[in-house]
């Protein structure tokens, strides 16, 4: 282990309702907050550089996958957090090598692996469920309608809403595109678009509302806007703007507040948290403001 390491493996342990931020641009860096102190602290550092990965938490670990790396940390695809002693290890063999701007979420056990880009071979057109018990294997593959990544993904049960992203990589290729994805039947139903073509957004839920917050328009810029579904009217709703426009931001649900974090404007990575009020359709700054910038990150709230 080396002696940065070590530094690292001194910090504070992951504790109860902590927001954990992990990586962006050759970054293996990782902060958490916890909600009931609202302060930052530096966390154990990942054992890769990892940029727009996609983390989920599963039976009390944060699992990481894909993102892209420097080129020394080429071929390493899956870390887990481990709660008993904050450090990183190596996770499961999940097969996700050089997959990046995908989305996973999880389901009865399985790790939903929605779109995304590959290092070498373009854009991906496939949803793998993969076993999140040995021996890890992939269980059911399904071929969506068009191929995505820098998409929005989130899940009621068996349902995956899946929102925007680009079809090329580049912003020129972005969607309004929305449709569901049931993870038992593998059947596929179109919804009601978005008002605008957006990808390199923040997606997250609260009860039966999906949020769509900031991201990247088809010009290349990035935006402030927020839009809300509802899944039982479908139906979408503008809400308030965020201050600062962010693409490439990334947003945890807690109770009924939505928490933004880092992203870019059109340059610059930035190191500050909104906070929007679910139930004022307000928005306030966080006071603290993370230790480093961030865009292209991930995020969960633990556990």
């Amino acid at each position: 282990m080396s002696s940065q390491r070590r530094k690292y493996s001194t910090l504070p342990r992951l504790m109860k309702r902590d927001i954990v931020i992990a990586g962006g641009p050759y970054s293996r860096s990782v902060e958490a907050f916890n909600t009931e102190t609202t302060k930052w602290r530096r966390l154990s550092q990942m054992n890769r550089q990892r940029h727009a990965a996609s983390s989920v938490v599963y039976q009390g670990r944060i699992i990481v996958t894909g993102g892209l790396r420097g080129p020394e940390d080429a071929n390493i695809d899956v870390e887990a957090l481990v709660e008993i002693n904050g450090d990183w290890t190596e996770g499961p063999r999940l097969r996700l090598q050089n997959i990046f701007s995908h989305v996973c979420l999880v389901y009865r056990g399985r790790l939903l692996v929605i779109g995304g880009q590959f290092q070498e071979d373009g854009v991906s057109n496939e949803i793998r469920q993969i076993r999140l018990t040995e021996p890890y294997e992939t269980v059911r593959s399904t071929t969506m309608p068009q191929a995505i990544c820098y998409h929005g993904a989130v899940n009621i049960g068996k349902t995956v809403y899946i929102i925007g992203g680009t079809t090329t990589g580049h912003h020129s290729g972005a969607t309004s595109t929305v449709r569901t994805f049931n993870a038992e039947t593998g059947n596929f139903e179109q919804l009601k678009p978005l008002q605008y073509a957006v990808s390199e957004m923040a997606t997250v839920m609260w009860y039966d509302n999906v949020f769509v917050i900031g991201g990247k328009n088809s010009e290349g810029h990035a935006i402030n806007t927020v839009m809300m579904y509802n899944v039982t009217s479908k139906t979408w709703r503008s809400r308030s703007a965020m201050a600062s426009r962010r693409s490439g931001c990334t947003a945890v649900t807690i109770n009924d507040s939505i928490m933004v974090m880092g992203g870019l404007g059109d340059e610059n990575a930035r190191t500050s948290v909104e906070v929007y009020n679910c139930l004022t359709d307000t928005w306030a700054n966080e006071p603290e403001a993370m230790a480093e910038p961030r865009a292209y990150a991930n995020a969960v709230k633990y556990p």
